[in-house]
C-alpha cells in the first residue's frame, strides 16, 4: 500500500488532462522518456553523468513531403548544484529547413535528502531556409520576398523531486521565431510560443528493484490554441530492456521498445499508429533513438536515470538515525555532567554531615563527663554515636570511589565506547583503505556540520569514526590505489580552503 498516494495523483492528474479539446502535434518526438532533458531543461545533468543522445523521427511515412527531424542532445552535471547541456534540432517541412542550436543551465537547490528543486534555462538561435530551387518556376511574392535567417530561441522550466517522483514545468518556447514572413525572423519573436507544459512521473520498484513501472502524464496549455494531453507507461525489465505505450492527444497511439547494454549505451525505437480521426493525416510514424552514458557518476549528486535504471542508492549516509544517533551522544555528555554535579553535591553533604556529628559526639562526651552520669548511659551513648560515625566515614569512601571511577572514565571515552561496542554505529567506523582526508573533528557533531556547510558549497564529502586515532574524518575519496589517492590529494590541497588534506591508510 506504500504507492497508493503515488497512484492516486496520477489517476487525478489523468482525469484533469480530459478537460481539454481539439489538440494538434506539439512534442516532436515521442521517446522523451528516456531523455527527459528534450522536453524542459531543468533535467539537464539528472543521469548523474554525461548523457548523449540522437534520435530520428520520421513522420507520416508515405506522405509526400512528410516532416522529418533529427535531434542530438548532451548534458552533463557540472558539480552537485549545477548541471550544463546542448541540443542541436533539425527539421524538414516540405521545401522548409529548419536548424536550432541552444545551450542550457541548470541549478539545483538540494531540500533535504532525496528531494530537490531544480531550474535552468535555455538560449540559442534558429536558421531556417526554403529550398526554392527544388520547387520549380516560383511566382509567389510571399516566397520570393521571405527574409529566411537567423532567429533567437529560448526556453526554460524548473522540476521538483522527490526520491523517483518528477513533477516539471517548463515553457518550451520563451520566444520563436515565425516560419511564413515577409520580414526578419528576428524581428518576429512570439511570447510563450511553445505554450506551458506540465509534466509528472514516478519510478516504482518491484521484485528486489529488479523491475519497475513508470507512468507519465504530460499536458501542454496554449494561450490561443486548444491543450494537448498525453498518457504512457513504462515498463524496465531487470535492467536489459524496456518497453512501453503512450497516447497523445491529435498524435494517436505509439508503443516502443529498447534494450539497455551494460547500464550505458541504449538503442529504442517506437512505431505510431495513425490516429483515425476526421481531420488527422492516415499516416503512421516511426521513430529511433541512441543514447550513451559517459564518464563515471558524479559522486555526490541524486541521480534518476533512464539508461542505467538501478534504484538510486543513497549518496551520502545522512538519515534520520545518525542525527538520533547524534542526539545519543549529546546524552551521554549531559549524563556524564549531570553525574560530576551530583558527586559534588554529595561531597559537600557528607563533609558537612561528618563535621556535626564530630561536633555532637564531642559535645555527648563533655556533657556526659560533667553530669557524672553512670558508666552504662556513657557506654551506651558513645557506641550509638560511634556507628553513625562509622555509617558516615562509609558514605564518604564511596563517595570518593565514585569521584575516582569519574575522573578515570572520561565522556570520550564513554562515547569510544558506545561507538565500538554498539550496532548501531558499525557503518560509521572506517574500514580498511586509502582516505583522502580534508579535515579532523574530535567531536561527531562537528564531523558532521563541516561535511554538511562543504556539500551546500558544492563539495561532496563523507565522514567516519577511526577506532585507533578516537577522531572524526571527514573524507572525499576512499580508494586501495595509493596512486589514485595521491592524485586525489592533490587536487584539492591546491586550493587555498583545503591545504591542510592529508592522507591516512587503514589496514
Amino acid at each position: 500500500m506504500q504507492h497508493t498516494p503515488r497512484l492516486c495523483l496520477f489517476f487525478w492528474l489523468f482525469l484533469l488532462t480530459f478537460l481539454s479539446s481539439n489538440a494538434q502535434e506539439t512534442m516532436p518526438f515521442v521517446q522523451y522518456y528516456t531523455n527527459l532533458y528534450q522536453i524542459n531543461p531543468s533535467y539537464a545533468g539528472i543521469d548523474g553523468q554525461a548523457h548523449a543522445s540522437l534520435v530520428y523521427r520520421k513522420q507520416w511515412l508515405g506522405f509526400p513531403g512528410g516532416p522529418s527531424g533529427a535531434l542530438l542532445t548532451y548534458h552533463a552535471p557540472l558539480r552537485i548544484h549545477m548541471s550544463y547541456g546542448g541540443q542541436i534540432y533539425n527539421e524538414q517541412q516540405g521545401f522548409l529547413n529548419i536548424t536550432n542550436l541552444m545551450g542550457t543551465y541548470a541549478y539545483t537547490i538540494v531540500l533535504k535528502e532525496h528531494e530537490a528543486f531544480t531550474f535552468g534555462m535555455s538560449a540559442g538561435f534558429s536558421s531556417t531556409s526554403l529550398g526554392l530551387s527544388e520547387m520549380g518556376n516560383i511566382t509567389d511574392p510571399a516566397l520570393l520576398n521571405a527574409k529566411l535567417g537567423f532567429g533567437i530561441l529560448g526556453n526554460a522550466g524548473f522540476n521538483y523531486r522527490k526520491k523517483n517522483m518528477l513533477v516539471g514545468l517548463s515553457l518550451p518556447g520563451l520566444f520563436a521565431t515565425n516560419q511564413a514572413s515577409s520580414e526578419s525572423f528576428a524581428v518576429k519573436s512570439p511570447l510563450l510560443a511553445g505554450g506551458i507544459l506540465f509534466h509528472a512521473t514516478d519510478r516504482i520498484y518491484f521484485k528486489r528493484d529488479r523491475y519497475a513501472i513508470e507512468p507519465h502524464v504530460s499536458y501542454r496549455y496554449y494561450l490561443n490554441n486548444p491543450g494537448q494531453y498525453e498518457v504512457g507507461v513504462i515498463a524496465h525489465l531487470n535492467h536489459k530492456a524496456w518497453t512501453g505505450l503512450s497516447y497523445r492527444q491529435g498524435l494517436g497511439l505509439a508503443a516502443m521498445a529498447g534494450v539497455k547494454l551494460q547500464n550505458k549505451y541504449m538503442i529504442s525505437y517506437s512505431y505510431g499508429v495513425r490516429n483515425f480521426s476526421e481531420n488527422s493525416i492516415p499516416y503512421d510514424s516511426h521513430e529511433i533513438q541512441i543514447d550513451l552514458l559517459l564518464g563515471r557518476r558524479l559522486r555526490g549528486r541524486e541521480y534518476l536515470s533512464f539508461v542505467d535504471d538501478h534504484k538510486p542508492k543513497r549518496v551520502r549516509k545522512v538519515t534520520t538515525k545518525h542525527k538520533n544517533l547524534a542526539k545519543h551522544m549529546d546524552k551521554i555528555t549531559d549524563e556524564h555532567e549531570k553525574s560530576k554535579t551530583v558527586v559534588d553535591t554529595v561531597k559537600i553533604t557528607v563533609v558537612d554531615t561528618i563535621h556535626v556529628w564530630k561536633e555532637k559526639m564531642h559535645k555527648a562526651r563533655f556533657d556526659v563527663a560533667e553530669q557524672t552520669m553512670d558508666s552504662a548511659q556513657l557506654a551506651q551513648d558513645s557506641i550509638a554515636l560511634e556507628m553513625a560515625y562509622q555509617a558516615i566515614l562509609a558514605e564518604e569512601a564511596e563517595r570518593k570511589a565514585r569521584e575516582d571511577s569519574l575522573s578515570n572514565i572520561s565522556v570520550e571515552d564513554k562515547i569510544h565506547h558506545s561507538i565500538i561496542t554498539d550496532p548501531e554505529w558499525k557503518e560509521f567506523i572506517l574500514g580498511a583503505g586509502i582516505y583522502v582526508v580534508k579535515q579532523q573533528f574530535e567531536k561527531f557533531q562537528e564531523a558532521v556540520a563541516y561535511s554538511d556547510d562543504l556539500l551546500a558549497k558544492g563539495y561532496f564529502t563523507q565522514y567516519g569514526y577511526h577506532v585507533d586515532k578516537r577522531a572524526w574524518y571527514v573524507y572525499t575519496l576512499k580508494t586501495t590505489d595509493k596512486a589514485e589517492a595521491e592524485l586525489e590529494l592533490d587536487k584539492w590541497v591546491r586550493k587555498a580552503q583545503f591545504k591542510e588534506a592529508f592522507l591516512i591508510e587503514i589496514e
